[in-house]
Order: C-alpha cells, then sequence, then structure tokens
C-alpha cells in the first residue's frame, strides 16, 4: 500500500498519525516563526510536484495536513493547546504499556465486574423511579444537551456585472462581453456574460486588487445558461493563484486545456454537461482543484469548446466565519491641500 508520509516526507511508517513538527520536518523545540514558515514552504513547494500523477488525491490531503499544521505552530495559543494534546497522548501510551502482575489483573478485573453491576444498578433504579433523565431528557437536570451547531455555508459573490477592481485581461483572452435581460438571460444584478465561438476559446484575468483567501472545505463556483440553439461540447472553469493556473475543472467532452491528461486537480472532470436552457450551478471543491487553506484566488478562467453560454454569479461558498473578499490593493496616498 503507498504511503505518501514515507515516500514523500520521509516520516517511518509506524508514526501515524504524523504529528504537526513531522508534518513540517522540524524540531518540537523550534519556536522561530520564520524558521516554521519556510519549512512549510519547502514542504509545500515539493508536494506539489506530485499533485500531477497517480497520487494527486493523497497530494492534496499532504498539502492540506501541512497548511493545517503551520497555521497552528504559528498561533501560540493553538500550539499550547495542541501540545498538550501530544504530552496527554504519550503519557497514555505509557501508561498502556506498563505490564502487570497476575494480582493487578484480577484486581481490575474485580474492579471492572463491579463497576458494571453498580452501572446496571443505577439505570434499573432510574427506570423504575422514572427520572428525568430518559429518551426525552438525557441529562439529569431535565435539560436536553445541545450540540453546538455548524456553521451555515454562505456565498461569497466575487464577479457579478463587472470583474473585479483591477483585474487585468491575459494576452489570450477573448473579451468579456456583457449583456442585459432585454437581449440574453440574466440571472443575478443587471447583465450577465455571454462567450460564443466555435473551437476552444476562452476568458481570463488575473492581478485583481480583490482575491478570494482559500479556507478548509470551500466550494468553487459559477452559474451557466447554455444555448439551446448552440450548445457547447466542453465548458472549463479555471483558477488562477497569483503564479499558477494549474486550478482546472470541466463538464462534459475532454476538449478544452490539458486535454487527454488524467483526472487531477490541473485536470478535473466533475461529469457532463449541464442541461441547455436553463441556469445550472457549476461548482468544484478548492481541495479538488489543487487549493489549501492559506492559499487564494486572485484570477478567473473560463474555457469553452464550440457553442454559446451564459454565465452569471461566480465565486466561493464557505462556512468559515472570518471568510471574505480580501483587498491586495495599496492604501491610497494622501492628498495635499490645494493651494488658493
Amino acid at each position: 500500500m503507498f504511503d505518501p508520509y514515507h515516500k514523500w516526507l520521509a516520516i517511518p511508517p509506524g508514526q501515524r498519525p504524523p504529528t504537526h513538527y513531522q508534518l513540517l520536518g522540524i524540531a518540537p523545540t523550534e519556536t522561530d516563526a520564520d524558521v516554521i514558515e519556510e519549512a512549510a514552504l519547502q514542504r509545500t513547494a515539493h508536494l506539489r510536484t506530485y499533485q500531477i500523477g497517480p497520487h494527486a488525491k493523497e497530494c492534496t490531503r499532504l498539502l492540506n495536513e501541512v497548511a493545517q499544521a503551520k497555521i497552528v505552530l504559528l498561533n501560540p495559543e493553538k500550539r499550547k493547546a495542541y501540545d498538550e494534546e501530544l504530552a496527554q497522548a504519550a503519557n497514555a501510551g505509557s501508561m498502556k504499556a506498563t505490564a502487570m502482575t497476575p494480582r493487578r489483573r484480577r484486581v481490575v478485573t474485580i474492579a471492572a465486574g463491579v463497576a458494571v453491576c453498580a452501572t446496571l444498578a443505577v439505570a434499573i433504579a432510574l427506570v423504575m423511579s422514572g427520572n428525568p433523565g430518559d429518551a426525552k431528557n438525557p441529562r439529569p437536570d431535565g435539560n436536553a444537551e445541545q450540540k453546538p451547531k455548524s456553521p451555515e455555508p454562505r456565498d461569497i459573490v466575487w464577479i457579478d456585472d463587472e470583474l473585479p477592481e483591477g483585474a487585468q485581461l491575459t494576452k489570450t483572452t477573448r473579451i468579456w462581453h456583457w449583456g442585459d435581460a432585454k437581449t440574453q438571460p440574466v440571472l443575478s444584478g443587471s447583465y450577465s456574460l455571454i462567450a460564443s465561438g466555435s473551437g476552444h476559446h476562452a476568458r481570463f484575468f488575473h492581478g485583481a486588487a480583490s482575491y478570494l483567501p482559500i479556507h478548509a472545505g470551500d466550494t468553487l463556483f459559477a452559474y451557466a445558461w447554455l444555448d439551446p440553439q448552440n450548445p457547447p461540447k466542453s465548458i472549463m472553469l479555471q483558477f488562477y493563484d497569483g503564479s499558477r493556473w494549474d486550478h482546472r475543472a470541466y463538464w462534459g467532452e475532454d476538449l478544452c486545456i490539458a486535454k487527454g491528461e488524467a483526472d487531477a486537480p490541473h485536470h478535473r472532470h466533475r461529469g457532463p454537461l449541464p442541461p441547455p436552457g436553463v441556469w445550472t450551478l457549476l461548482e468544484v471543491s478548492a481541495e479538488a482543484v489543487g487549493f489549501v487553506p492559506g492559499m487564494k484566488i486572485n484570477g478567473w478562467g473560463l474555457n469553452q469548446f464550440d457553442g454559446t453560454v451564459y454565465y452569471d454569479k461566480m465565486g466561493m461558498r464557505t462556512t468559515a466565519l472570518d471568510a471574505g473578499i480580501l483587498d491586495d490593493s495599496p492604501a491610497p496616498a494622501k492628498k495635499g491641500k490645494k493651494k488658493k
């Protein structure tokens, strides 16, 4: 069985799951933030060389774990809590490893039997007395224990009616044509984007001043409306992380970028084309196309083969409480007072 921890990070097979320190290849006593940051960067760069290949899923998983390790070890409070967990686990392991004498085994066995009998006696007494700690009120005080609710996912719309501020069109892009509801289908706002052509054609932008920060569990999305009279054979969403465009998901035939290559983060197949004549949500998890927490998106691409498609309302779905569109643009210079 393939072990990526051993093959890629040289972590001994008997040490699973590996600690955050092992994932970054640093000593547990290392406290220099620059060293921790550099170790994470080196591990990430090394692992990315395996993103394209037969073990792409394992690679993405390890990239997520390295990103999480960096976050924990650079946060003093999180690191303290993590170190305490490691210490407790080590103490528990050493206690289990302590050999018991036959007499101790008999004592433990008798004690366990007494505990079981006591538990049964309490349970019978509760049933007979009609204690409120029943199925309707699982706690003795009569108050049902409430589990913390998971945050509800929310949409962060990045592209709607216009491109983000500071967006730069690439040299090979086609023009982004916007139209209103008088001329074409519109889902959100006042306009939608029309993409039409023969063969492979694409629209890209990068370098936006605002960007989408990636969190664990994020999903990237766009809405598409395929022309029933002139449907495409393939559509592909593509994302720019500030240095690479190797994050892609496509629907339909394999006719766009990286044609013929294996299913991987740079070429993720999401299934058949959506039905024509209706707005359909296209979505892919950020992890599936090679993103890990801490990365960002400041460029977006729409690839297509043949046909006409209308696009609208593009962005990210997340449960992160602090998620939002962040700004990379420099602060404006202060203006001096005009002379009279």
